[in-house]
C-alpha cells in the first residue's frame, strides 16, 4: 500500500475512535431522559462525526507537519546527510501524525464532557 493510502486510511481511523468517546454518564437520576440525553449528546458532538473528523483531519495534518519539520532539523543533524535529513523526516511526520490525531481526539472529548456538564449530567470519561 503506498505511503499517501496510509496517513489517508490513519486519519480515517482516528477520526472514527476520536467519535466513539467513551462517557461514563450517571443515568440513575431520577429526572434522566433517554431521549433527551441522547439529543444533548448530539450537541455537543457537534452534529455527526463527520464534523469532528473534519476538525481531526486538520490537527493531525498540523501535528504531521510540525514533526515533518523538527524532523527534516534533527534527521539532518543526527546523520550530517541528506539521508538523515529524509530518515527524520519520515519519523517525525509519522510521529507528528500519531500525536496531531491523539491531541485532536483528547481536546474532542474534553469538549464533550465539559459541554454535557453545563447542560447539567454527572459525567466524566471512562
Amino acid at each position: 500500500m503506498p505511503a499517501s493510502r496510509r496517513v489517508i486510511a490513519a486519519i480515517i481511523a482516528v477520526g472514527f475512535l476520536g467519535a466513539c468517546a467513551n462517557l461514563d454518564v450517571d443515568k440513575s437520576v431520577a429526572s434522566f431522559d433517554e431521549e433527551t440525553y441522547t439529543e444533548d449528546l448530539s450537541e455537543c458532538r457537534g452534529g455527526s462525526a463527520v464534523g469532528f473528523m473534519t476538525e481531526a483531519v486538520g490537527t493531525t495534518l498540523v501535528g504531521s507537519a510540525y514533526g515533518f519539520i523538527h524532523g527534516i532539523y534533527y534527521g539532518a543533524l543526527a546523520g550530517d546527510s541528506a539521508e538523515g535529513a529524509l530518515i527524520g523526516t519520515i519519523l517525525g511526520g509519522a510521529v507528528g501524525l500519531g500525536l496531531g490525531g491523539r491531541d485532536a481526539a483528547v481536546a474532542h472529548d474534553e469538549e464533550l464532557v465539559s459541554c454535557l456538564r453545563t447542560k447539567g449530567y454527572a459525567t466524566d470519561l471512562l
